[in-house]
């Protein structure tokens, strides 16, 4: 796409337009959108329990669908965490891992010049859902594992992965 496309400027302005949407694709290929008006979702994540996490990288929530037989889905929960989330992934435990950005316009900045931007704070969210058990209860405890305020030791990181046998954080991401 070239700058004066509409749609080159539409998803630019998509973060303010909430134009995101969740798609299906079904084994044969034919694809779906199933969930529409988000802000910049980015790294959803199937759980184990059956529940689409979908992450905003713009308002810093998770919304929590259950998917349905036909390929739709159903929202379900809310989760707020009012950091700006990149990406999501679940450790053995079933617990769901967040790599937030507690300052979105530093890590903007660092996006556009990695090399010269000032460093970029990074936080570790665990989002545990509570009675997995009871199949239409969705009760959620959110702990903040870790946070660089000043981008010192986690600069730019985008992801997380947990490995809860060993109690260890494993943290990558762009720059």
């Amino acid at each position: 796409m070239q700058p004066g496309d509409c749609c080159f400027q539409r998803h630019h302005l998509s973060v303010l337009l909430a134009t995101g949407d969740v798609s299906y694709c079904s084994a044969s290929g034919k694809c779906k959108q199933v969930a529409a008006g988000f802000k910049f979702p980015n790294g959803l994540h199937l759980g184990s329990d059956g529940l689409l996490y979908v992450p905003s990288a713009a308002v810093g929530d998770i919304a929590v669908f259950k998917p349905l037989a036909n390929g739709s889905v159903v929202k379900v929960h809310h989760i707020d965490l009012d950091y700006p989330i990149d990406n999501l992934s679940e450790d053995t435990n079933g617990d769901i891992f967040a790599a937030a950005m507690p300052k979105a316009l530093k890590s903007l900045a660092a996006f556009d010049d990695p090399l010269n931007a000032p460093t970029a704070p990074a936080t570790v969210w665990r989002v545990r859902r509570l009675n997995r058990d009871r199949v239409d209860t969705y009760e959620y405890e959110v702990t903040k594992i870790i946070e660089d305020g000043a981008g010192e030791m986690l600069p730019g990181m985008t992801t997380v992965i947990h490995d809860a046998l060993r109690g260890t954080l494993f943290m990558s991401g762009e720059f």
